[in-house]
């Protein structure tokens, strides 16, 4: 195991006992029952973003690379429907504010209070395609064509087909005084005229 999975796996088991003390606190009854479903999903997420992309371990989490996580990060990575994005926010406040009173974080309350005034950002951010990395796009258009993203044959399928799409488009994109990229079908053309 590398020391970068070594030091995630420590953090993710010192975040959820903080997450099970949460949980067992009054606290966790100020969350929905929706909300309190995807807690633990929620946070061990956000705790594992923060440190592969933002290099911060929770005690060490500050306001701006907390907002670039919500703002920037979980909109570009995370697929997922709106219900569960619209449960960030007051999920993430609410375990700052927690963490906070327990005294694990320090900052907690501040960042509680730098989450809750983003809230609205985020969901919109993670609904918007202009701000989706590569692998959401290509998720979200499979869960738009129907595609079970549980299915891995079916998703196969759907990515052989997204592939030509792309091609297809970018060939229609390229100026005409430009070559267009060589594609599979290209390629077996050339060899059945030789």
């Amino acid at each position: 195991m590398s020391q970068a999975h070594s030091e995630l796996d420590e953090v993710l088991d010192n975040i959820y006992d903080w997450i099970c003390e949460l949980i067992e606190s009054d606290y966790f009854g100020r969350l929905g029952p929706a909300q309190q479903d995807v807690a633990e999903h929620i946070l061990l997420l956000f705790t594992e973003y923060m440190l592969t992309y933002h290099g911060q371990r929770p005690e060490a989490w500050d306001e701006r690379q907390v907002e670039l996580c919500c703002l920037e990060t979980i909109p570009q990575k995370l697929a997922a429907e709106e219900a569960y994005l619209r449960a960030i926010a007051p999920v993430l406040a609410l375990f700052l504010r927690f963490a906070a009173e327990a005294e694990y974080l320090e900052r907690g309350a501040a960042l509680a209070q730098r989450v809750q005034q983003i809230g609205r950002r985020l969901v919109d951010n993670a609904l918007n395609p202009a701000c989706w990395g590569p692998a959401k796009t290509l998720a979200m258009a499979a869960v738009r064509a129907g595609i079970d993203p549980t299915d891995a044959e079916a998703l196969d399928r759907f990515l052989v087909r997204y592939k030509k799409m792309l091609a297809k488009k970018f060939e229609r994109a390229a100026p005409a005084d430009q070559a267009r990229p060589r594609t599979e079908q290209d390629a077996s053309r050339e060899g059945r005229r030789r």
